[in-house]
Order: C-alpha cells, then structure tokens, then sequence
C-alpha cells in the first residue's frame, strides 16, 4: 500500500512532516466540537481524542516497525470510524459532521500508493452511506444533494493533493540525485559526510 518507488524511511519522514499539520487540524475541529457542544453535546470531543490516541499510538508503531505504512492506515481508518460515529449520533444523513470524513482523506496521497487512495475513498464512502442511509433512509433519500455533495468532497479531495504529493517527492529525489549518474549530487554528499562526521 505504501507508496511506489518509496521506502521506510521516506514513509516516515513523510508521517513527520504531517505530524504538526494533523495537530493543528485536531485543535481545529476540537475548538469547533466545542462550540457546537450546546447543540450536539460536548461527547463529539471524545470521539476526536480517540482519533488523536490511534494517530499517537501509530506513530509510535510507525517508528519500530518494518511496515509502518499498516499502522497508520490503520490510525487513519480509526479516525474515519470515529467522525462516522460523530456523525451518526448528531442527526446521521442532516449532520454537519458528516464533510468531516474527507478530512483524513487529504492525508492518503502524502503515505499511499494509487490502490491506499482508492482503499482509503471506497472506506469514506462506505462509511457516508452507512451514516446517512443507515440512520433515516428516508431523509437522506430527500437531501440526497447533501449526501452527493459530502460524495464529492472525498472523491475530489486525494485527486487535488495526489499530483502535488508526487510532484513534492519527485522534487525531493531531484535535489538530492543527478540525473546523469544517479549518484547524491555535491549538495546531497556534503549533507550525508556532515551527518556521518
């Protein structure tokens, strides 16, 4: 599942790139879960730090193990399940919340392959229909351009960031090799003796 061409240590230093981003994306929603907490209940919150415990116990995982991409796709799915309980609880097919699954979507094309994106979409949507029509199948039969709009939303989210992520690494790789001899270029040998002295 792990991107093509990629090894462990790319697949990590890509998890700790997103590290901050994801943080910062949890103080986000808490701050909005809590706001709303008056209106849908202040127990949304919890749902949110059990994703933040499943990203955290899969970072440490990611850091030991031979195949760190299983331990964060498995955060990653943790996190879809509990904004889909988020959502089912607050009014399933009329719940704000339910937008909330394309968010750990954005994160698929930083750590996968094409086949962990397309995984990683079909698990949304399963989870948008489940919330929608498994808690009022008539409602989300009348605001079905509600459901299709939240659709949209996963669908549409990895095909933006997917060519800026392979762009971003292919950039990477390209100030560190040259292109005649495939060898660390002058830059890239002077940064690894650093590191080795």
């Amino acid at each position: 599942m792990i991107r093509e061409g990629s090894d462990r240590e790319r697949m990590l230093d890509m998890n700790r790139r997103i590290t901050p981003a994801r943080k910062i994306t949890l103080i986000i929603l808490s701050l909005v879960l809590v706001v709303t907490g008056p209106w849908f209940g202040y127990w949304t919150v919890l749902m949110l730090v059990v994703a933040g415990v499943f990203f955290a116990m899969a970072d440490r995982w990611a850091e030991r193990s031979d195949r760190p991409e299983y331990g964060m796709f498995g955060a990653w799915v943790g996190s879809e399940v509990m904004i889909a309980v988020a959502a089912w609880m607050t009014g399933g097919p009329s719940s704000p919340v339910i937008f909330w699954l394309a968010v750990p979507i954005a994160t698929l094309p930083s750590r996968f392959s094409t086949r962990g994106i397309i995984v990683g979409v079909g698990i949304a949507l399963a989870f948008l229909v489940t919330v929608t029509f498994g808690v009022d199948a008539a409602m989300a039969s009348h605001r079905l351009p509600f459901g299709l709009s939240a659709a949209a939303v996963i669908v549409t989210s990895p095909v933006l960031v997917a060519p800026m992520m392979r762009s971003d690494v292919k950039h990477r790789k390209d100030a560190f090799i040259d292109q005649l001899t495939g060898l660390l270029n002058r830059s890239a040998l002077a940064t690894r003796t650093a590191e080795l002295a």
